[in-house]
């Protein structure tokens, strides 16, 4: 249960973060790579959450 609360905190904190991150980067050829990492990164706390909730 604690990894599930911690993901979905992950969900609401890091994740809009990781998204702003992407799309700023998106700006600076130097960043594009980070940014693509950052936008693969966004998408895991949510899907662990949902997996993890499902599996309850």
């Amino acid at each position: 249960m604690a990894v599930v609360t911690a993901c979905w905190f992950a969900s609401w904190t890091a994740t809009p973060l990781l998204v702003v991150a992407f799309w700023l980067s998106r700006r600076h050829p130097a960043l594009a790579r980070a940014g693509r990492w950052a936008g693969w990164i966004a998408t895991v706390p949510p899907t662990v959450t949902i997996l993890l909730t499902l599996g309850l």
